[in-house]
């Protein structure tokens, strides 16, 4: 007996796909049975604990087989490693499930081996597999159950979520954004560098607002007025520098 199993994330859901292609007594058609199973959110699951699940659902299936050869064929190589060499990987619970049931199925006399086959190999029974994945997780498509969440995947989220904005306030750096639009980085770097202490300082200034203009000086209450010599506006770096014709 060859069954070949398949998962899949889209649609904001996981599901898998199993094909099972049994050999019968001689002289007799081979049976060939699939199944798709839409296991949950994309935010609860991933593709390698979904085809662990998928594992330890088809071997539920089979309790009560008696002196079978299985082989379980997975084009996921994660997977293939864990049950090879179970550590502490994600979806620890399926992997005691899957131990368990094949501990069952080979006390009864079954043979029961894990076959890895690389996605690009063109494999028959693994193609109904997909075919059957993809049929799981179709939009508005209803869960079949409940299994239990991932931790790696919860946490994964849960960190993208978590991301601090690395933008600014809008009541912070009005100043700075109307003279140079993007954040300090490389290209302020790029700037101060070539420049002597007192040119870099002066160019603080102009990019701050914090200078000897009576704009800012008003406001820390160091001169009486905000008035340019001019008598037409506020003295600030604006209005200094483009637009006093004086």
């Amino acid at each position: 007996m060859q069954i070949a199993l398949s998962s899949l994330a889209r649609n904001k859901l996981v599901g898998f796909g199993v094909a099972i292609e049994k050999q019968p007594p001689r002289y007799r058609k081979v049976r060939l049975k699939t199944l798709s199973v839409t296991l949950s959110a994309r935010t609860e699951q991933n593709p390698f604990s979904t085809e662990l699940a998928a594992m330890a659902h088809t071997l539920k299936t089979l309790v009560g087989l008696k002196d079978f050869r299985i082989t379980l064929i997975t084009s996921n190589k994660a997977v293939a490693l864990t049950l090879k060499n179970p550590r502490q990987q994600s979806g620890q619970e399926f992997v005691c499930q899957i131990y368990k049931l094949m501990s069952r199925l080979q006390r009864h006399g079954n043979q029961i081996s894990v076959r890895w086959i690389p996605t690009s190999d063109d494999n028959k029974l693994l193609g109904l597999a997909k075919e059957q994945a993809r049929a799981a997780t179709q939009e508005d498509t209803i869960l079949q159950g409940q299994v239990p969440k991932m931790k790696s995947t919860t946490l994964k989220i849960a960190r993208a979520q978590a991301v601090p904005n690395s933008e600014l306030p809008e009541n912070i750096g009005r100043h700075s954004r109307r003279v140079d639009t993007a954040l300090p980085g490389k290209h302020t770097r790029q700037l101060y560098d070539r420049l002597s202490w007192k040119e870099a300082s002066v160019l603080a200034q102009l990019r701050t607002g914090i200078a000897r203009l009576n704009g800012y000086l008003f406001r820390i209450n160091a001169a009486e007025t905000d008035q340019y010599a001019c008598g037409q506006a506020r003295e600030t770096v604006d209005h200094f520098l483009f637009r006093c014709r004086k």
